[in-house]
């Protein structure tokens, strides 16, 4: 399995791969090596000798590399591609994030998608299954078709507290995003979700550094912060599935105080809430996903955006916080990231 950090602007991409190494026999022989472009062939897939495969957002800002430096209660989004190159050992099956402060993993284990910044053609060099719409999500206008997962950091630590997000991705034949085959190992790593001491992380290569929070939590804006604050898009054919199939929100009570909040889905057709309403102490968090409605199998191609509002029921400082979430429902046979001539 192939990870690639994410483009820090639209016209960026950075792929990065190991050497070459050989699958053992069953259930049948795979050679997997680097992408070669030279001789327009694409014989594997490999993980990645550079650990800095993945980029970073913080508060739905700009995409960063390198050291940062945040605040107490500020979101940190991690992206990354990730996809088996030659499309035979598909899907991906444990796709995770470990954030490094202790807290519970993100990701699962499930069926995913390749998810690259180009789903080929059949009219394309190298065009293979895991390029199909069925098999691959790519970048699309504003769609992105790389990985995100999203964390609220926290640190009541005298000077700061440093951490360092890791991905571990693997695919249904246990290659290894790192590490190859069984993760360099006889299953060094099958446990699920993955050992946090065993094989296969790919770790973040700089450090994220989380000021001390003021005394007392909060005591920024007086209201609640939804993060990530720009629009969010998911895509796939009509009936379905879509990609992503959730979106998580993280409502932040950048207050001294406790703040009690609500969040509705406008029109409520197309999806449902995790949590609609709860209370917040000072500096506290927590997350709101999004998951669409079976209603959604039967819309026709085409957009279809709502709304999610947010609501500080206390106090009523500001607003409400709205965010924006569209999906884009293609025709059978089209691809997310381009069309696909289904005659060949």
């Amino acid at each position: 399995t192939s990870i690639a950090e994410a483009p820090k602007d639209a016209n960026q991409v950075v792929y990065t791969y190991t050497t070459t190494e050989t699958a053992p026999p069953p259930p049948e022989p795979i050679t997997i090596s680097t992408t070669t472009t030279t001789t327009g062939t694409s014989t594997g897939n490999a993980g990645m000798n550079d650990t800095e495969g993945m980029t970073i957002q913080t508060n739905a800002g700009s995409w960063q590399e390198g050291d940062i430096t945040i605040e107490s209660s500020d979101v940190v989004t991690v992206a990354f591609y990730a996809f088996n190159p030659n499309g035979e050992q598909m899907p991906l099956r444990k796709v995770f994030v470990d954030w490094g402060d202790g807290s519970s993993f993100s990701g699962a284990y499930s069926s995913y998608k390749n998810h690259k910044a180009v789903c080929k053609t059949p009219n394309d060099p190298d065009y293979n299954w895991g390029d199909n719409p069925n098999a691959c999500v790519g970048n699309s206008g504003n769609f992105n078709g790389y990985f995100t997962y999203s964390h609220v950091y926290t640190c009541a630590q005298v000077g700061g507290c440093d951490y360092k997000p890791r991905v571990f991705v693997e695919d249904n034949w246990n290659w290894c995003a790192q590490g190859g085959y069984r993760c360099n190992g006889d299953y060094s790593n099958p446990s699920n979700p993955p050992a946090i001491n065993g094989n296969g992380w790919i770790e973040y290569a700089n450090t994220i550094t989380v000021n001390q929070a003021p005394s007392g939590g909060g005591g920024g804006t007086g209201n609640i912060i939804v993060s990530p604050s720009g629009a969010s898009n998911s895509c796939g054919q009509q009936g379905g599935p879509f990609s992503p199939s959730s979106v998580t929100y993280y409502v932040v009570n950048d207050s001294p105080n406790t703040i009690n909040w609500t969040a509705t889905a406008i029109p409520n057709i197309y999806a449902s809430l995790s949590k609609t309403s709860g209370t917040l102490g000072p500096g506290s968090s927590t997350s709101v996903i999004v998951t669409f409605k079976n209603f959604v199998n039967f819309l026709p191609p085409g957009l279809w955006p709502f709304t999610i509002s947010f609501d500080n029921t206390t106090n009523g400082i500001g607003p409400d916080i709205i965010r924006t979430l569209t999906l884009r429902i293609v025709a059978t046979g089209e691809n997310c990231g381009g069309v696909v001539n289904t005659e060949e």
